[in-house]
């Protein structure tokens, strides 16, 4: 990693802060190694990194509280199939025809939405893409069996049993039933993290990413759709951070109207395509008209620029940040949701905490088929504590987002 201080102007005032001073450029150089063999978990603040090799995993489950995601390996070649049937025909699987079925991938926009996701019956508000919650016992129960191919070649069928406790318990052997193998992961293993992960060849959980508050980029190869599958090298932001793209720029250096843009959750707003290779040079061209800016939950704003890409040759991302804005003064910071109390909720009142920098706050609550069931307009700003009516709503689970100042905030809702 290599460091070089340049000498800024001072922030402009119409960037949006509350204060003004002087910032310094640093031009950094992140390594995936020759390959990509790597993927790095970067830290803005002091530029650290953590790396793992990209291809010691096949499963990652999503950690975080409610969360049920979980994702494969796409650019190891894991391939995965949602198998047309249930898990109860696990003793009699028929992979006649697999080459047609539709392959399943995770989304390149939400780490939320992994490719076992996929597989959800919408219909079901209570589906989660590979099993069904139950809302009396708080057990997520597997329906769906999976085929998956691992980048040795080799096919293994696959059920996620359940979860619960905290714990995926899933199983998975050959499709003649031979070599099974029943295993789990435990979430409070990797208390802290995004993801825990699982190599189905060595039959082994891996704790390889650092905490989720110690990194704020992931540089890495993923599966985009251009307009198929296809697997990219690029730059993914982590949960808590939004991200602007300003193009057209006749000098990004000295661009500071962030303020003024459209700043969205996506993780891939910074994504791949800020590059393209030149086949006369056999080189890649960077965009010279572009760049990034990004804003935390606490209100810190960077403006990111790529000026590099060694490809596949060295794996070496090469990119511009300065901090323009820090936790305090930024005024793009919107709304941040606090807590929902009680949660789960058997009907009747909700209160939803919340810290916001405007005097309206849009609340919306949706299901998980994407259907709005309730939303309003609260008034106050600082800490405001909302109460809301449950009464009318189906048991399941649900999302309420709290939109102010073009900044949303999202919690789950779960409703016995």
């Amino acid at each position: 990693m290599k460091h070089t201080l340049h000498t800024a102007a001072l922030i402009l005032a119409t960037a949006g802060m509350a204060s003004t001073g002087f910032s310094q450029v640093s031009t950094d150089t992140v390594s995936t190694a020759p390959g990509y063999a790597n993927q790095v978990w970067y830290q803005l603040e002091d530029g650290s990194e953590t790396s793992a090799p990209k291809d010691e995993w096949d499963l990652a489950f999503a950690i975080d509280g409610f969360s049920t995601s979980i994702h494969i390996n796409s650019v190891n070649g894991v391939k995965l199939w949602a198998y047309p049937g249930t898990n109860s025909e696990w003793n009699s699987v028929d992979t006649t025809g697999l080459s047609n079925w539709p392959l399943l991938y995770n989304s390149e926009n939400s780490w939320s939405t992994g490719a076992f996701d996929r597989n959800i019956n919408t219909a079901d508000m209570f589906d989660v893409g590979w099993g069904i919650y139950d809302v009396n016992t708080h057990i997520i129960t597997g329906d769906s069996l999976f085929i998956i191919q691992l980048s040795n070649g080799y096919y293994k069928k696959l059920d996620i049993v359940n979860l619960m406790s905290g714990a995926f318990n899933f199983r998975f052997a050959d499709l003649d039933n031979s070599n099974e193998v029943v295993s789990s992961l435990t979430k409070a293993d990797f208390s802290g993290k995004n993801f825990g992960y699982y190599s189905l060849e060595n039959n082994t959980t891996l704790d390889r990413e650092p905490l989720s508050a110690e990194w704020d980029l992931l540089f890495t190869q993923y599966t985009a759709f251009i307009p198929t599958a296809y697997p990219v090298s690029g730059i993914l932001v982590n949960n808590g951070w939004q991200t602007a793209r300003a193009s057209g720029l006749t000098d990004p250096a000295n661009y500071t109207a962030y303020a003024g843009l459209t700043f969205s959750e996506d993780i891939n707003v910074i994504g791949y395509d800020w590059k393209s290779f030149n086949m006369t040079t056999m080189t890649y061209d960077i965009a010279d008209d572009v760049a990034y800016f990004l804003q935390n939950e606490d209100g810190d704003v960077w403006k990111i620029i790529p000026t590099g890409f060694g490809g596949s040759t060295d794996g070496n991302f090469i990119f511009t940040k300065e901090k323009m804005a820090t936790a305090g003064v930024s005024e793009l910071k919107g709304v941040q949701a606090l807590n929902i109390f009680p949660n789960p909720v058997s009907g009747g009142m909700a209160t939803i905490t919340f810290s916001t920098k405007s005097d309206e706050t849009e609340l919306t609550i949706v299901n998980c088929s994407g259907q709005i069931v309730q939303q309003e307009t609260i008034n106050g700003n600082g800490l405001v504590s909302h109460t809301f009516s449950t009464g009318g709503f189906e048991a399941g689970i649900y999302f309420v987002n709290l939109r102010a100042n073009g900044v949303t905030s999202t919690s789950k809702l779960v409703i016995q």
